[in-house]
């Protein structure tokens, strides 16, 4: 018989609390803005969840409520939740919107279910503002992302704070500084992505507390320094028999995305082209037959990075790649790109691994209310390689046509100064400034 559901009891509770509980205004970087919060602890919740993967642009919730409502969404309401760990610690797990239409009736089940996503969502759905869809090579990328994000006004634009905007160090040096154009239509999670492709720096939107309140907060970081830049928590390690950790732990390889010779081809604006190709020692040999992936990108602008890309995607795809599931209890500290460890459990290395997707339900049950955390995660070694199979997986076309046109421009003839030395009938002899000779037509 399955278990009965029961509204989480959430008044004076220790264990589950919904904040904020009333309506407020948040009065951050010297402006305010009133946001709405719809009172979720006065409803009776049976289910609340929140997940996100690496692949994905945002985090999406969901909440079941017992018996039928009829939720005002006309203007969207803003919503937090917290629960605590399984020290009692508490953590913000979700920040975020609830969308006009986003709730539905299954009256069959006398329920009514709420969906609401991050502050992220609001990327996907403005366009880059004129100023900056065009953005000369001299500007540092973190400039760009601070200005998509609204600035100083991020609170009544995006409404997500630049909390921790890093610069590009390595702009116009062993990075070559491009410029970003962006059409009308363009959206500022395209221009977003097209920066972090290029600078291969990660973007995430995480929720800091500030003056009570969970706040959605930007991070643009080296993908080298994530593990001091995006304040995660400490590595974790699950030693068996963990008391945590429940079920089995699930290795999934992925046999199908096995290659035993990359090439990577890219580009860089002035019409140059770099390939790199990297094969096993069986296939140079000639004891197997190739296997190849090709990647072509106009990401990579110089020999070096065509080289780095090539031997990253060799040691990804040449061996087995695995990931694995897991379901832990009360972990609701765990944070979606935290290193964890899982050792003396049959079949799972215990390489330290990284968490790539993740999801937080806390449920009531018959017996009180039930915390569940679950993760997909893999060996941080494969890591890197494996975000950027998620962002390279097609060609980049409109740097493609970008690096044609400009290298088609570039052989196009400009005004060219010179003197006529000699004339002969139609036909003159010009010594150019440039020092070559030439010969046109007197008219």
């Amino acid at each position: 018989m399955p278990p009965i559901e029961a509204p989480l009891s959430l008044s004076g509770s220790v264990s589950t609390t919904l904040s904020p509980l009333i309506e407020t205004s948040l009065t951050l970087s010297g402006s305010a803005i009133g946001k709405l919060y719809i009172p979720l602890d006065e409803l009776d919740i049976t289910q609340f969840s929140v997940s996100r993967g690496v692949s994905d642009d945002i985090w999406a919730m969901s909440a079941t409520i017992d018996g039928l409502n009829e939720i005002n969404t006309d203007v969207l309401r803003h919503a937090t939740f917290s629960t605590t760990d399984h020290l009692g610690i508490s953590q913000s797990i979700f920040a975020g919107i609830l969308p006009k239409g986003s709730y539905t009736i299954r009256e069959a089940a006398n329920k009514t279910v709420i969906s609401g996503y991050d502050y992220a969502w609001y990327l996907s759905r403005q366009q880059v503002q004129a100023e900056y869809r065009h953005n000369t090579a001299g500007t540092n990328p973190a400039t760009v992302i601070t200005g998509l994000l609204g600035g100083d006004d991020w609170e009544e634009t995006t409404g997500i704070m630049p909390y921790k905007i890093n610069q590009v160090t390595a702009w116009g040096d062993t990075l070559n500084s491009r410029v970003f154009d962006f059409t009308v239509g363009t959206t500022k999670k395209q221009a977003i992505d097209k920066i972090c492709n290029y600078c291969r720096f990660v973007f995430m939107v995480k929720w800091i507390v500030v003056d009570g309140i969970a706040t959605p907060a930007a991070y643009f970081v080296s993908e080298d320094d994530i593990d001091t830049d995006l304040d995660l928590p400490a590595p974790v390690t699950f030693a068996y028999p963990d008391p945590y950790l429940v079920d089995s732990i699930n290795p999934v390889a992925k046999g199908d995305e096995r290659y035993n010779r990359i090439t990577v081809i890219g580009r860089n604006n002035t019409g140059g082209v770099f390939f790199k190709t990297v094969e096993s020692q069986s296939v140079t040999n000639g004891d197997e037959l190739a296997v190849e992936k090709i990647e072509n990108s106009g990401s990579w602008t110089t020999q070096a990075q065509v080289d780095a890309r090539a031997q990253e995607l060799f040691d990804y795809y040449s061996q087995v790649a695995y990931t694995y599931t897991a379901k832990l209890l009360d972990r609701m500290d765990l944070e979606l790109l935290q290193k964890i460890r899982i050792i003396g459990y049959p079949g799972v290395s215990e390489n330290w691994m990284r968490i790539t997707r993740i999801k937080k339900t806390v449920r009531a049950t018959k017996d009180g209310v039930k915390k569940l955390v679950e993760v997909e995660f893999t060996e941080n070694v494969k890591w890197s390689a494996l975000r950027r199979m998620y962002r390279y997986s097609s060609d980049d076309m409109t740097n493609e046509i970008e690096t044609i046109v400009d290298n088609k421009i570039g052989q196009m003839p400009g005004l060219q100064v010179g003197v006529c030395t000699a004339i002969d009938g139609q036909e003159g002899t010009v010594t150019l400034e440039s020092g070559e000779t030439i010969t046109t037509r007197v008219v």
